[in-house]
């Protein structure tokens, strides 16, 4: 037992010795190997603290604040990288010492040891440390920059009125003031919204309109002022409190032409506008305005002082800030005497007016600034008052310096900046007083050149959207420096020596110009650093190479042609940049190739070949800004994309399109195959703002595989087409990182393995920025976020969910416990969700709010309902909801309890369609009273495709006051709109004997409804009753009815004027029943006690009604007025008696006519009058074009009658076999003889329709058959009766006998259209026509032969159709089944653009190989259903087809269909054809 005890002391008192022991020992041991490791985690520590530095250094260039954890970090790495250098050279110290480390001192290596591993315990510690979610954050942004704004005691706004306005001299604060109102206001939660926007001199509309849309999160999808002022309107009207503001006011402009409401409109909406002018705030109705001082005593030293840190200088600077910020930040670390000096200068001028002080001042601080920056100040005068950042940097480098100096401001848009307008006038005086500048405003002409001895001075020429007739030969300015020329002439040429003379331009620009090829006097601009080619058609830019000292070249946009020796034809993109030309731009800073050029050689390419190399870049070591776009991935170079890069657009794969509508500066679009590709890019991957990701098949989480960091940088992420991606965000991989923290959209796409978008728990701040969520075709996908994640999405504003086969909600809720789901969410900037294509789709979650949801699309989701009976604050969800659109949401039978209705008061658009089950709109709760449904701001009702549906709602009445378009189509069971009961009492008659069952009753007020289009109602018997509502239906001005098959009624003929009184078009359409479209037989009877109504009807459209007997059941004569009908259609209507009544086509003056397989036999219906009534005269002043066809029409007026059509421009008449279009006989010979023959024979005698030489001098368009062909050739007719006629139809030349119809046309000197229709011509072109036929040939530009059974061939092999049809640009040939041979082979088309075969069963190749050399101008080839058809181009009767190629250079639409003998395009086995525009 002692023993036992003994053993135990013993071992309790060795263990800790021998463990000491052995670990100092293993200091000595393990030597190498600690110092091996101290090095490693060295290496590893000081690589991490660079890549933090650079973040910390990117973020500080952005103006953001680094996290102190950050600096806390720096300054712990620092120490420890100290400490362990030390260690690590005193290691190396030991070693020299020894030789070889063959005599080693173990005390040294004993210390060495122990001090490395504890250090690399301490570096590991430090390491680890070092994983940071974010390392920056920015600033809160104020509303407007107020820059330089101080609280001046002379300053005293009140904007307690509805339009308030400021104003005072230009540069004394008003718009910094305006801005501080907008940010003060804010702050203090007075207003819901501020909204501020630039008026300036030059008024557009458009700008300001889309200033005010960006600040209230508004999208505009139209280009019409109008419309985007009404929505801009609609918008402001939205918020109980709003704030515009207004600033830079030169003249009066109407507020509501922007679409800012006025106060009677709005009196939430309070307006505050700033103006030089007094005046100009009265004429705009302000009513209150205050003059802005310049700042006196005190308050302007106050703020000089603020600047610099003597009064007596800022009281010559006028008292304006703008420019007492100038010279104080002028003065900033300057030495006392040159205070001194500065304030002697500006006493020069104590006696001058303001304008010689502001001046002064200005031109005071111009004397401090370097060359490079005077450049810029200076062509900042001549520019317009707001650039692009990006215009400017390809300029100067010194942006920045100007915006420091006060010189520059910026401006609330991204990458814009703006310069006072004090400042801008100062600029361009001092341009053209001290540096002679010729500068032309927008679009003005430059009538005449200025002398020789002007340009031989001149410093700088800006020709910005200017007109130049023609440019001189050379340009002999010695001295110029600038030279700017964005044009808009396509035609206008750049002269070959237009450079020679100015060798000392620095800056060139010529945006827009045609430089095919480029000028060679371009060699000469030695000097020049900028370079701007943008838009531009360009060959070779070989030349480029010679500009040694060019730092920034800009392709944007332009088409590169390239010119090799061998002349082979041009291409549309870019193919050749010559090898070694970029490379020697050694001081080059900004690229911008965008997709002009994409054929870029990658390492180990063949060295023959004569191409631009990726490589080359690698040698610009000063580029900070490059966009470029690279096809494939595997050529890119290792340690391409240098961290120098500040500005990027990269676009890698052939996947992305082009835009230049980025938002943002460093945008990556990026398809990799491979890791190793992944590690080209990853340099600058972390730094992106823009990152868009395509199938990338080795990746399965985004965040953690492309950036460990957690993405801390980009606003805008896409994922697409991919597999193997599982989840975006990994929580349980990335730690205590935070993910995404400045996303602000984020679209996932076709990502067919992602199973989650956030794979467990992830850090608090983790896509707290985001505002877009788009998720579409992700197949495997249940649900978008777990409860407790969606929580923290409180920017989110928009929500798209499409085309996923299994997602079910949008929110897990099930994986959380009950205590985090009964919080709930309230979502309160989610305004926009749209749910499509979901067939699994459940539910949202009962548990989120989003009080401000404003629009709500819900298509092809299988749910039952879509309110949840107990959803918390459903009122409060859907009282903001405008836009609401139900599509193919099968299992739905109501949309509405009658208890919601009252929340609706904002809904203005409604649309359900494709609802199978949907019964009624609006389904009444158990207990509720309906007697009244309101809809206040509804403008559009759509119902479509809902086979159950049987109607809107049941109640007394539904109002919808504002609602302007009602359409209701293919909803077969409804029969009424509203119903006073569940019952349906259909087919019950009332006392009169009408049926009850009408659409639109008294339980409907429809007043402003102006829109009204019923389709596919096949049950529907009646549409209105005729007992309405007073003022429903009376503002209604287009009505569409079409497919009706027990519609017996347009209109109640008691109720026939209320329609009429605002209707413009009317089309019905496809009615079996129909046999009148107005019955005036109701108001025939009342006549006497009506006045005359003029109606507003313009378009009248009847087609296919089988029973239709009447347009007009009577003659309105004294009923009511339709002169101001426009259009008349009427198609297939076989019972048809007449068009119009006698009243109404004698009253018709602006008239188009187009009848199309009808009844009739007269158009206007005979009238019961006495027989010595006058000859009736219809006058039809303004009928433009008259179209009878396939109708038994057999007169205009079955009497005698005059007709005047003087302004008739087109004629067709076709198949209207027993109507006499023309005679030869003036009109009134022609009734002489009528009556005459009826007198004679006893029989009634028609009256031909025109009387040629009357009609025939004004038409522009006419169709003619044989016999009036015949007539013409026949009659003596001066030569320039056909003057006007560009369009002549030949049809039904049924005399076989006849070879060609070219030699009718002698007559038709204009003609530029010819059609020929069912003709038996054997062939069109015969040998020997010249003189005048070749002459009116020659002036066709189209041509188109349909269904010419007879014809063989087009030309005859003898004849030269480019000589005859020389101006041919288009060539249509349809259904001629005996056709073999388009064209002989000496045939040539150079202006031939669009060629049609159609249907041309016995042609076997096209057109020669010689004849295809010729289309040099063919945009569009068709070839269609012709059987026999074997190639298109043949090398038949072409002597010459032994060599090259054949080149459709500007075809860009191919189209070759059903043709089953088809081999080959062209068989010719030494021809190569090229389609280098085909799309």
């Amino acid at each position: 037992m002692e023993s036992v005890v003994v053993d135990s002391v013993v071992s309790k008192i060795t263990e800790p010795l021998v463990d000491s022991i052995w670990r100092q020992i293993s200091y000595i041991w393990n030597y190498y190997n600690n110092i091996q490791s101290l090095k490693d985690q060295v290496e590893k520590l000081k690589g991490e603290r660079e890549s933090v530095q650079h973040s910390v250094d990117e973020a500080r260039r952005n103006g953001e604040e680094i996290e102190n954890i950050i600096n806390k970090w720096m300054a712990t790495v620092d120490e420890a990288i100290e400490v362990a250098d030390k260690i690590l050279q005193d290691y190396d110290t030991t070693n020299k010492s020894c030789f070889m480390g063959c005599c080693p001192n173990l005390k040294t290596r004993h210390q060495l040891g122990r001090k490395a591993s504890k250090e690399i315990t301490v570096v590991a510690e430090v390491l680890g440390d070092g994983k940071f979610g974010k390392i920056s954050y920015r600033i809160p942004p104020v509303l407007g920059p107020a820059k330089d704004y101080e609280s001046f005691e002379s300053r005293t706004l009140d904007a307690d009125v509805d339009l308030s306005g400021v104003y005072g001299l230009s540069g004394v604060g008003k718009t910094t003031l305006a801005k501080k109102v907008a940010e003060q206001v804010k702050d203090d939660g007075i207003f819901e919204a501020v909204v501020l926007a630039s008026v300036t001199q030059n008024v557009d509309l458009n700008r300001i309109q889309q200033e005010i849309a960006e600040r209230l999160s508004l999208k505009f999808n139209v280009e019409s002022i109008e419309v985007r002022a009404a929505r801009l309107c609609a918008r402001l009207k939205q918020g109980e409190k709003i704030l515009v503001i207004l600033y830079d006011i030169w003249e009066r402009i109407k507020l509501e032409e922007i679409g800012i409401p006025s106060d009677s409109d709005h009196k939430g909406c309070k307006i505050m506008v700033t103006s030089r002018n007094q005046n100009v705030l009265w004429e705009m109705g302000a009513q209150r305005d205050f003059r802005l001082e310049v700042l006196e005593g005190e308050d302007g030293w106050h703020l000089f002082e603020k600047k610099v840190g003597t009064v007596e200088i800022a009281r010559r600077c006028a008292g304006l800030p703008v420019l007492i910020a100038v010279v104080a930040t002028a003065l900033i670390n300057k030495e006392l005497f040159e205070w001194n000096d500065a304030l002697e200068e500006l006493k020069k001028f104590n006696n001058l007016g303001i304008e010689a002080r502001v001046y002064s001042a200005l031109e005071f601080s111009d004397n401090f600034l370097g060359e490079e920056e005077k450049s810029l100040f200076l062509l900042c005068g001549q520019l317009s008052h707001l650039c692009t950042i990006n215009d400017l940097l390809k300029y100067s480098m010194v942006v920045n310096d100007l915006k420091r100096s006060c010189l520059l401001l910026e401006e609330d848009q991204d990458k814009l900046v703006k310069m006072h307008d004090v400042v801008r006038s100062f600029a361009a005086s001092v341009a053209a007083k001290h540096h002679p500048v010729l500068t032309l405003a927008y679009h003005t002409v430059l009538e005449e050149c200025p002398e020789k001895e002007f340009f031989e001075q001149c410093a700088s020429i800006s020709l910005r959207h200017s007109k130049i007739p023609e440019l001189p030969q050379v340009f002999g300015c010695p001295n110029l420096k600038l030279f700017l020329f964005l044009n808009d002439d396509p035609l206008l040429k750049i002269p070959e020596n237009l450079f020679s003379r100015m060798v000392e331009v620095k800056v060139l620009d010529l945006t827009r110009m045609n430089l095919s090829p480029l000028p060679s006097s371009l060699q000469f601009l030695e000097n020049l650093q900028t370079l701007c080619l943008d838009f531009c058609v360009l060959e070779d830019i070989a030349i480029i190479g010679e500009l040694k000292k060019l730092q920034v070249l800009s392709l944007i946009g332009s088409s590169i042609f390239r010119l090799p020796s061998d002349i082979r034809k041009l291409t549309r993109l870019l193919e050749v940049i010559p090898s070694g030309v970029l490379s020697c731009l050694i001081q080059l800073e900004d690229l911008y190739m965008g997709n002009s050029f994409v054929q870029w050689e990658g390492e180990g390419h063949d060295s023959r070949r004569n191409n631009a190399n990726l490589v080359e870049l690698k040698l610009l070591s000063n580029l900070v800004s490059l966009d470029l776009k690279i096809i494939d991935a595997k050529i890119i170079p290792r340690n391409l994309f240098s961290k120098m890069l500040e500005r990027w657009t990269i676009l890698i794969g052939n996947e992305w399109d082009w835009s230049s509508n980025y938002k943002t500066s460093r945008i990556w679009k990026l398809k990799l195959n491979t890791s190793i590709e992944l590690e080209k890019v990853k340099v600058l991957l972390m730094r992106a703002e823009d990152l868009y990701v395509d199938d990338l098949k080795y990746l399965k989480n985004v965040l953690y595989e492309l950036d460990g960091q957690g993405f801390p940088q980009p606003g805008h992420l896409c994922v697409q087409n991919s597999v193997e991606i599982e989840y975006v965000v990994d929580g349980m991989r990335m730690g205590q990182l935070i993910a995404f923290p400045r996303l602000e959209s984020l679209l996932l796409d076709n990502l067919n393995g992602l199973d989650k978008i956030c794979h467990g728990p992830i850090m608090l701040g983790s896509f707290s920025n985001l505002r877009k969520l788009n998720v579409r075709n992700c197949n495997v996908l249940k649900n978008l976020f777990l409860f407790l994640i969606f929580r923290g999405l409180v920017q989110l504003e928009e929500i798209n969910a499409s085309s996923c086969k299994i997602l079910e909600t949008i929110v897990d809720e099930e994986s959380e416990n009950d205590n985090v789901r009964d919080e709930g969410i309230k979502l309160t900037q989610l305004c926009k969700l749209t749910l499509e294509y979901l067939p699994h789709f459940t539910s949202f979650c009962s548990q989120i709010q989003f009080p401000n949801l404003t629009d709500l699309k819900l298509s092809s989701i299988n749910v039952g309902k879509i309110w949840p009976n107990k959803l918390i604050g459903l009122s409060s969800c859907i009282e903001r909801l405008t836009t609401l659109i139900i599509d193919g949401c099968g299992h739905l039978s109501y949309l509405f309890t009658s208890s919601m209705v009252g929340s609706l008061a904002q809904l203005k658009k409604l649309e359900i369609c494709d609802c199978k089950s949907m019964e009624v709109v609006i389904i009444k709760e158990e207990g509720e009273m309906m007697s009244k449904m309101l809809f206040p701001k509804l403008d559009t009702l759509k119902m479509k495709g809902l086979p159950k549906f049987i109607r809107f709602c049941i109640g007394n009445l539904i109002e919808c006051p504002s609602m302007r378009v009602l359409w209701i189509e293919n909803c077969p069971h409804l029969q009424t709109f509203i119903s006073s009961s569940i019952t349906k009492n259909l087919g019950i008659t009332s006392g009169a004997g009408q049926a009850s069952a009408t659409l639109f009753d008294e339980k409907v007020c429809f007043p402003n409804l102006e829109e009204l289009h019923i389709l596919y109602m096949h049950k529907l018997k009646m549409m209105w009753y005729d007992e309405l509502q007073a003022d429903s239906f009376c503002t209604l001005k287009v009505l569409e009815v079409q497919h009706m098959k027990e519609l017996l009624k347009i209109f109640p003929s008691k109720l026939l004027r209320r329609f009429l009184q605002n209707l413009k078009s009317l089309i019905v359409s496809k009615s079996n029943l129909v046999e009148e479209v107005f019955d005036l037989q109701e108001l025939i009877k009342a006549k006497e006690t009506n006045a005359v109504a003029t109606t507003q009807l313009r378009t009248l459209g009847v087609k296919y009604l089988p029973k239709l007997k009447h347009l007009w059941n009577g003659d309105p004569h004294g009923i009511l007025s339709f002169h101001n009908l426009h259009k008349v259609h009427v198609w297939f209507c076989p019972s048809l008696t007449s068009v119009f009544p006698f009243s109404i086509a004698h009253n018709l003056s602006y008239l188009t006519v187009d009848i199309d397989g009808c009844g009739m036999e007269e158009l206007v219906a005979k009238e019961e009058r006495i027989e010595t009534a006058p000859t009736p005269k219809f006058v039809f002043s303004q009928l433009k074009s008259l179209r009878l066809w396939r109708s038994k029409i057999k007169c205009f007026y079955s009497e005698k009658h005059i007709i005047e059509c003087t302004q008739l421009e087109k004629l067709s008449v076709h198949r209207c076999d027993k109507l006499e279009v023309f005679t030869s006989e003036p009109q009134d010979l022609q009734g002489t003889h009528m009556e005459k023959q009826k007198s004679e024979l006893k029989i009634q005698v028609l009256q031909p329709l025109f009387s040629f030489r009357k009609i025939i001098h004004n038409l522009e368009e006419l169709t003619l058959n044989q016999k009036d062909i015949t007539m013409i050739q026949q009659g003596q007719f001066p030569v320039d009766l056909f003057q006007k006629l560009k369009i002549l139809h030949l049809q039904y030349f049924d005399d076989a006998s006849l070879n060609s119809p070219f030699h009718l046309l002698q007559k038709f000197q204009n003609l530029e259209t010819l059609v020929l229709r069912r003709c038996y011509f054997k062939e069109l072109l015969s040998y020997g026509i010249k003189g005048q036929d070749a002459g009116v040939l020659s002036q066709i530009r189209f041509l188109r032969l349909e269904f010419l059974p007879n014809i063989r061939k087009i030309w005859n092999q003898e004849c030269q159709p480019g000589q005859v049809l020389e101006n041919l640009q288009t060539l249509e040939i349809v259904t001629c089944y005996g056709l073999t041979n388009l064209a002989p082979s000496s045939a040539s088309f150079q202006n031939l653009m669009t060629l049609d075969v159609w249907r041309c069963a016995g042609l076997v190749n096209l057109i020669s190989s010689s004849t295809a050399k010729s289309m040099v101008n063919l945009t569009k080839m068709s070839v269609r259903e012709s059987k026999m058809v074997e190639e298109i181009v043949s090398s038949e009767g072409d002597e010459s087809h032994s060599q090259s190629e054949i080149i459709f250079s500007k075809l860009g639409s191919l189209k070759l269909y059903c043709l089953t003998s088809l081999n080959s395009f062209c068989s010719l086995a030494s021809c190569t054809i090229k389609f280098p525009s085909l799309e």
